[in-house]
């Protein structure tokens, strides 16, 4: 008998952190964190196709050069959302890596993310169970799973507030010999102060007027400890004079400059191409993007 596969074929965005600030670690380990969340449109591309079997197994491929077999995001959201819904399925994952990793830019969360609502359209869980999943597979994964394309992001990651985006583009500026492991970054950032996290209304006030008005009230505090500070500050110094918003993405690479004018994140790439043309890779992409579903088919 031929076997029948469900196969869907899922755009896992990048994100970027408009802004991170960190409090501290919380008697779970966890670090409590207000954080502004947008997708942007350099995507992963994650084909899952599972069917039913007797017992539960995971495949993925694409990931080979990252990770250890079983031990990506993706398998773990597997396991994790058939363990919660009682539902055995043979599951392959494909994942088309684009997202450059330890950049910041949640690709291994948004990956997971993929899995789960791929999985949850054959058996819906609910989105509390869902969500559930999600924050048990990663602290981030709770964004993805929401679909929203901008939130305000509090407690680990796993409280979601979806936000009103504006038509935004970005400019993504990946450093080639740095990448940042975040249990690093976390740790390094527990060594020094830092200010308190800013209130909800003033974050949300400041995101209302618009990024001109983001200095002083958006930070990201992972800039005080992450390597290679003096490329950020290069780049900082090239967005100068330009209409937009730049900074780190979480807790780096990945380094972001922001402008409702595509002209002016062209104008910022074009400075960066000419001043670090062999250190650096870029992508110049929507910003507030909705995750959008490719291809569906039985």
């Amino acid at each position: 008998m031929k076997e029948t596969w469900n196969d869907v074929r899922i755009s896992a965005p990048a994100k970027i952190n408009l802004h991170l600030a960190v409090g501290n670690k919380q008697p779970d380990g966890f670090h409590e964190i207000s954080s502004v969340f947008c997708t942007t449109g350099l995507c992963d591309t994650v084909r899952v196709r599972y069917q039913p079997a007797s017992v539960p197994s995971v495949t993925v491929t694409g990931v080979e050069a990252y990770c250890a077999p079983g031990s990506d995001t993706m398998a773990k959201a597997a396991l994790a959302w058939m363990g919660e819904s009682g539902v055995s399925l043979k599951v392959t994952v494909d994942c088309v890596k684009r997202i450059p990793v330890q950049a910041g830019l949640g690709g291994g969360s948004s990956d997971a993310a993929a899995v789960l609502r791929a999985l949850d359209r054959f058996h819906p869980i609910g989105e509390d169970r869902l969500a559930t999943v999600a924050c048990a597979v990663g602290s981030d994964v709770s964004f993805f799973v929401s679909g929203y394309p901008c939130a305000y992001v509090t407690g680990r990651g796993e409280r979601v507030e979806p936000l009103s985006s504006r038509a935004w583009h970005v400019c993504l500026v990946m450093p080639r010999n740095l990448s940042v492991s975040t249990g690093l970054a976390y740790r390094a950032l527990d060594a020094v102060s830092r200010p308190a996290l800013p209130s909800r209304k003033a974050v949300l006030a400041a995101l209302a007027k618009g990024l001109n008005t983001w200095d002083g009230i958006f930070r990201n505090d992972f800039l005080s400890v992450v390597d290679g500070r003096l490329v950020y500050q290069q780049l900082a110094e090239l967005q100068q004079g330009l209409d937009g918003y730049g900074s780190l993405s979480g807790s780096g690479a990945c380094w972001f400059f922001l402008s409702e004018k595509k002209d002016q994140v062209d104008a910022f790439c074009r400075r960066v191409t000419e001043v670090m043309p062999c250190s650096v890779d870029t992508w110049v992409v929507s910003a507030g993007s909705a995750v959008v579903t490719e291809t569906d088919s039985v």
